[in-house]
């Protein structure tokens, strides 16, 4: 009988199929290197194929980190990156949407009733310094880019992928939750979902599914059938969801949205007024996605991390030096606490983890204002 506690069952990803977009560099590398370097197959998606190919070069343990070129903000080129990789695996267990941006950079210091003190003798008052700041960095455009790559890219893609998580459910065994009950039993599943007058109310009026999760019955084999949406070359396993390691939960498709410690940050001192709010609804949508991918028994959770060294943080006001002096560890996040949080998503460990925001910052967002 297998050990429901030992780590390298809890935590192995052995033979996982994860996509990491923005896997180029910086966390999505770090988050690519931890999977791959434990047994897992990666794509890494990016715009800058030469930064996907040296990444691959020069972190690959087994070969098993494959580049390909793809720009998230682009649904046609999801749609061909989706393709490409169905034609490969013909399915994926893992979504990490890692890729992202930072515009609007607000200055490292911001006009003050201070200023109107000035030696520099200077007329102006602070206020209109204060507000031509504000109304000059980045302008709307920018506003608009980081919202379409931090938001809507990353909804879309998780959309784009949808198809190719369920495929990873099934090849395990993991079958919807309505549809494994309905195989188990002959009674009609009621509806989950709440009427739009319930949601306009404020209150569900459905009764609570007295259904457990579809993970954790023993699914009957089912061999696959000539229509089955399956490619040719991917079967239903003959173990249930749970069987193959003696009752320890497979975990089940997963999305992972990265956001970032910012997001809670209500602080005047934050990277970016933009950044800031497209993280924030960023965070939301990965909670979002838990109850919406519900009924297909995919998962959502979102990692917010806090200073680690990325192509961002190089920014000559944005050094992770710098910025390492407002956490209270003292230091930037490393590879090995990337690694943590990840393989514990990423295997069965984090099998019951649904709708979580997981902060990971050595407790930078405690020393400022923010909202939890």
């Amino acid at each position: 009988m297998n050990n429901p506690t030992d780590p390298a069952v809890l935590f192995g990803v052995e033979g996982l199929v994860a996509v990491v977009t923005g896997g180029g560099t910086g966390i999505g590398l770090m988050i690519a290197t931890a999977l791959e370097s434990n047994g897992a197959t990666v794509y890494v998606i990016g715009r800058r194929l030469d930064v996907l190919e040296r990444a691959a070069a020069e972190h690959n343990k087994f070969g098993r980190i494959i580049p390909l070129q793809a720009d998230v903000t682009s649904r046609e080129s999801l749609l061909t990156v989706v393709q490409s990789i169905k034609a490969r695996h013909g399915y994926i267990d893992l979504l990490v949407n890692n890729a992202g941006i930072a515009r609007n950079l607000l200055p490292p210091h911001l006009p003050s009733p201070l200023d109107d003190a000035d030696a520099t003798g200077s007329t102006v008052p602070s206020i209109k310094s204060f507000q031509d700041v504000l109304w000059n960095t980045g302008g709307p455009t920018g506003f608009a880019e980081t919202f379409e790559t931090n938001l809507t890219a990353v909804y879309y893609t998780t959309v784009a992928f949808l198809e190719l998580l369920h495929l990873g459910n099934l090849r395990r065994g993991s079958l919807p939750p309505l549809f494994a009950a309905k195989s188990l039993s002959t009674e009609k599943p009621k509806a989950r979902r709440e009427t739009n007058m319930d949601i306009d109310k404020g209150s569900s009026q459905s009764s609570p599914s007295s259904t457990p999760p579809g993970a954790y019955y023993s699914i009957p084999p089912t061999p696959p059938a000539s229509n089955s949406p399956l490619p040719p070359d991917v079967c239903l396993p003959a173990a249930s969801p749970t069987n193959a390691l003696s009752g320890i939960p497979l975990p089940t498709s997963q999305v992972i949205t990265v956001s970032s410690s910012g997001a809670f940050r209500v602080d005047a001192r934050v990277l970016s007024v933009s950044y800031t709010l497209a993280k924030h609804a960023n965070m939301h949508l990965g909670k979002l996605l838990a109850n919406l991918l519900a009924d297909w028994n995919i998962r959502s959770n979102v990692l917010c991390p806090g200073v680690w060294p990325s192509e961002m943080t190089r920014m000559e006001h944005l050094t992770p030096s710098l910025l390492a002096q407002t956490v209270p560890l003292g230091r930037p996040g490393t590879l090995s606490d990337m690694a943590g949080p990840i393989l514990f998503l990423a295997g069965r460990a984090g099998a019951y983890v649904n709708g979580a925001v997981w902060l990971v910052d050595g407790g930078r967002v405690g020393t400022v204002a923010s909202s939890y």
